[in-house]
């Protein structure tokens, strides 16, 4: 469990003309899904991207990752977070409120239906309503994208 997913932990090199992701920053990550009662622990990571549990209940689990990677992918997407950048902004849009804006918010960008699926249940307030694993959740993720690659 990373625990600290955000954009600038996150490389991408082109290595002999083949794309790399690389993750890092793992100084505040954690080996297995626990629940952690160590305020230190839980209260660190970058507020923006904190999932709702990190924030509300001082829990972590690799849906938190999930959480996490599902707000950078919406922000490669839409050039900007679900909500506004800001304590309050941040706080608020973990209790509160639609999980991602509506598309006339996001004009002119549009995110198709079944992304936005995808997204919604990354990002959804009850882990438990999230994708249990990393892998359900790039698989679906990459199923939705080639079917909209083939259809392009």
């Amino acid at each position: 469990v990373h625990r600290d997913l955000k954009p600038s932990n996150i490389l991408i090199a082109s290595i002999a003309g083949m794309d790399w992701v690389y993750v890092l920053d793992f100084g505040i990550s954690d080996i297995e899904d626990t629940t952690c009662q160590d305020t230190e622990k839980t209260t660190s990571g970058s507020l923006c991207y904190l999932a709702p549990e990190q924030v509300c209940q001082h829990t972590y689990t690799k849906r938190s990752d999930i959480y996490q990677l599902s707000l950078i992918l919406f922000e490669c997407l839409a050039g900007r977070l679900p909500f506004e950048i800001s304590f309050a902004g941040a706080i608020m849009y973990r209790l509160a409120g639609p999980v991602l804006p509506s598309d006339s918010e996001l004009r002119p960008v549009v995110i198709p239906w079944n992304l936005r699926f995808v997204l919604e249940k990354g990002l959804a307030r009850d882990p438990a309503d999230r994708y249990n694993s990393m892998y359900s959740f790039s698989r679906e993720l990459y199923q939705v994208l080639s079917r909209m690659t083939k259809a392009a």
